[in-house]
């Protein structure tokens, strides 16, 4: 849905908004953030209670043909297909593209929908959230990840499941995660915006982690 839609949907009935949620996709998750599309979804889970919520389904029913046609529905036709983590999107997590040619890392607020082209973590932590958008863990994604292209000139990685979970998270002190957690929550706060001197802290306080310097780096 677009906002307009929203509104107009909740304008005609305020329990419509139980049901529809902000909506993401990869090219929408960014360094630190999320940028707001003023998409939303319809989250019709298998056993909704659809009477419950008039102006949605008089939405729906306009496409009740094509809907029922769909190999991926729930038991009813105005029913989203059966998934196992639904209750992961009502949760913080980790959010990142399937595709990136730079560190895009972001923290997904709880609500917050994404489509296959957006992977997540299942985690709220602000240090591994620093530690994935780190500049040493984005050389090593240079090194092991699947890239098209050239990684060094602007080459694109797929940051599939199967790489991502072996990239190697430092051990650190609960001081020292949350020193690094400090400088995360500011980057969040600012979006992403004018944080240079916070990344830079990052990255040579997560260097220091792995036993390295930023100097090793250049």
């Amino acid at each position: 849905l677009d906002d307009e839609t929203r509104l107009e949907l909740v304008k005609q009935d305020r329990r419509s908004a139980e049901i529809i949620n902000p909506l993401a996709v990869g090219d929408d998750v960014r360094k630190w953030h999320v940028v707001d599309r003023n998409r939303w979804l319809i989250v019709s889970k298998i056993g909704v209670d659809i009477k419950r919520y008039p102006a949605v389904f008089g939405h729906l029913r306009q496409w009740k043909t094509e809907l029922e046609e769909r190999s991926d529905k729930g038991d009813h036709w105005w029913e989203l297909r059966p998934c196992d983590y639904y209750d992961e999107f009502d949760k913080p997590r980790i959010l990142f593209p399937d595709i990136a040619k730079e560190s895009r890392f972001a923290y997904g607020e709880a609500g917050l929908y994404t489509v296959n082209t957006t992977y997540f973590i299942c985690s709220d932590s602000l240090y591994l959230l620093g530690v994935l958008n780190s500049a040493p863990v984005w050389i090593y994604c240079k090194q092991h990840l699947t890239v098209l292209g050239d990684a060094e000139k602007g080459g694109r990685l797929r940051f599939f499941r199967q790489f991502v979970e072996l990239i190697p998270v430092p051990k650190a002190s609960a001081q020292e995660q949350q020193r690094i957690a400090n400088l995360v929550k500011k980057c969040l706060d600012r979006q992403g915006a004018d944080c240079a001197k916070w990344e830079v802290e990052i990255d040579n306080q997560i260097a220091a982690l792995y036993g390295l310097s930023m100097d090793d780096f250049k």
